[in-house]
């Protein structure tokens, strides 16, 4: 890969505009660099050795799995409700267009059988499938709320990507989707949502 270059130049027009123009970055590093540049700014950067090293300018959130401030999320489950199944609901109708702009999310992750190595298990799948935490703010007693979420189903990844894939049509895209995180995830409730308004930003 080649260095990292970064060129300075003159726009010759009636305010003599100056343009920055950086080269030779990767994904990950033109990502960092917008992140850092946009807004607030998310990261510290620097160019060492021709490649861009970075520092995050906020403080880390905690892991779910090391912030044991927010345990037990449910009581202990009764042996009849341990011994129950999930069912999975019929879904209204959803036209191919809908089906387009799902998201699906978990709340309350490992449900009924919640242990800290349960949980670990459960939420080290939903990010391998694409998913990611959403924490509300800290409550008065200093627990919080906690959703995972993956925003689209084009946005899938590992082997919830490749179980889905083997269809071309959104709906049963969908389907096949809600089948295998049934199967495969341990939740309280999962929730599909359907984008129905976007803002104009004419």
């Amino acid at each position: 890969m080649k260095d990292i270059r970064i060129k300075v130049s003159t726009k010759l027009d009636n305010n003599s505009k100056k343009i920055i123009d950086i080269s030779d970055l990767s994904d990950i590093e033109e990502r960092i660099v917008l992140g850092s540049l946009r807004g607030n700014g998310t990261y510290w950067i620097r160019i060492v050795n021709g490649r861009l090293e970075y520092f995050p300018y906020y403080e880390p959130l905690p892991s779910p799995v090391l912030d044991e401030e927010m345990l037990p999320f449910w009581r202990k489950a009764t042996k009849s409700e341990m011994d129950c199944t999930y069912s999975l609901l019929e879904m209204d109708k959803l036209d191919e267009d809908d089906c387009s702009r799902v998201s699906i999310s978990f709340h309350s992750v490992c449900g009924l059988s919640y242990t800290p190595g349960n949980y670990k298990e459960e939420i080290n799948k939903l990010i391998s499938y694409g998913f990611e935490c959403l924490r509300s703010r800290r409550q008065e007693e200093g627990k919080f709320l906690e959703i995972w979420c993956l925003e689209s189903i084009s946005l899938a990844k590992g082997e919830l990507k490749n179980h889905i894939s083997v269809v071309k049509e959104n709906e049963m895209q969908l389907k096949l989707a809600l089948g295998f995180l049934k199967k495969n995830i341990k939740f309280g409730s999962l929730e599909v949502s359907v984008q129905k308004i976007i803002e104009s930003l004419e």
